[in-house]
């Protein structure tokens, strides 16, 4: 009859608008104005190309090789994120919406839809599509459009030191001078945390609050200066008679934990170019411990830019560790987080100088540590 016929009509519209949106399923969570907002555990995402003359977020020049992202549904209009292939890493502003959630169920994966130079910088093709399978680390930064240098990579950003200089320590954003403007800000586009890498391929520091921004449960996964610093500690060379000499002077000289806590307080708010590990160890250093202390990167076989390598240090050097808990310390002590995951000075009274960022007189009591202490 005429009413069955409407009534199977209704059915197979209803089950066809429930098979449509099952169809428009994210890999995980729920697929929201068509697009998906979910986070992979790993921070690992199929790379996949576009070029759109009209943007979501704000104006866009049209130039398919500027160095830009999609994906605001995950990580905001305006954000910096940075995507990596091992130490190989591009900073890209989040422009527009998409990919639709449609790319990602039939992918089975997070997709990051980026430039035609993003595809470039890591393929040499300027086409790539979620088939493609090209996997890039993608985290967003604290950073946003307004904290970029004025200009290109390749133009004005190259002009002010970008890419020229051999460690973070003198790259243009964390030196005054002539370019003192930059300081603080980051460059758009190819760019590295590993300071090594970034030295020999003539590349600028991506920024330096990367390593927050990871669980500590994901730190296998990291693209990291700090976990960067593990294959230079890995591959430093030991100094046997060196080790000898800088043991015996750790031992015999006197450390001075107000000295260190002195220098932290005058010293947490800047240079925001030292990681955690190396804010901390240059402390201690005004304290009196690392004697001679040239390269923290080696210093006699530790890089004490990395937080293992700095505990590693501490305890050969007669430092005596605690069991884990949610300690305090005592002024001049040194709180180890999460498995070597963060360090930071203490100052007493429960609280800390800490980088990075930096956070100066913060509490102490906001995870899981072990005390350090001489």
């Amino acid at each position: 009859s005429k009413m069955t016929l409407n009534n199977l009509f209704v059915v197979l519209s209803v089950v066809a608008a429930l098979f449509s949106n099952s169809a428009l399923a994210c890999v995980s969570g729920s697929c929201k104005n068509g697009m998906c907002s979910d986070i992979p555990s790993n921070n690992q995402y199929y790379l996949t190309s576009f070029c759109d003359k009209e943007v979501a977020c704000g104006s866009f020049s049209g130039n398919c090789n500027e160095y830009y992202a999609a994906d605001y549904s995950r990580f905001g209009c305006n954000s910096i994120i940075s995507c990596c292939k091992g130490s190989d890493c591009l900073n890209l502003k989040v422009i527009d919406g998409g990919p639709g959630c449609s790319v990602e169920d039939s992918a089975h994966k997070q997709v990051v839809d980026a430039s035609y130079s993003t595809c470039k910088h890591f393929t040499g093709s300027t086409s790539c599509g979620w088939s493609d399978k090209i996997t890039v680390t993608c985290k967003k930064t604290s950073y946003t459009g307004e904290d970029l240098i004025p200009g290109s990579f390749e133009s004005e950003s190259k002009l002010q030191g970008y890419g020229v200089a051999t460690d973070a320590t003198k790259h243009a954003s964390a030196t005054t001078g002539t370019v003192s403007a930059y300081r603080g800000l980051i460059p758009i586009g190819p760019c590295s945390y590993n300071g090594t890498y970034a030295a020999e391929n003539n590349r600028p520091i991506c920024g330096y609050d990367y390593d927050l921004h990871f669980e500590p449960d994901l730190s296998a996964q990291r693209v990291t200066t700090e976990e960067e610093q593990k294959y230079v500690a890995e591959k430093v060379v030991k100094a046997p008679v060196a080790v000898q000499v800088a043991v015996k002077a750790n031992e015999t000289l006197g450390y001075s934990p107000n000295a260190a806590v002195s220098w932290g307080n005058s010293y947490c708010g800047s240079h925001s170019e030292w990681l955690c590990a190396e804010f901390v160890a240059r402390a201690l250093n005004q304290g009196g411990m690392f004697p001679g202390v040239t390269d923290y990167g080696n210093y006699n076989g530790y890089n004490l830019r990395y937080v293992p390598d700095l505990h590693r240090a501490l305890v050969h050097y007669g430092w005596s560790a605690s069991s884990s808990g949610q300690w305090c310390g005592s002024a001049g002590q040194v709180l180890i987080y999460n498995g070597d995951e963060h360090a930071a000075l203490a100052i007493g009274n429960c609280l800390l100088d800490q980088h990075n960022p930096a956070r100066c007189g913060s509490g102490a009591q906001w995870g899981s540590n072990i005390v350090l202490k001489p």
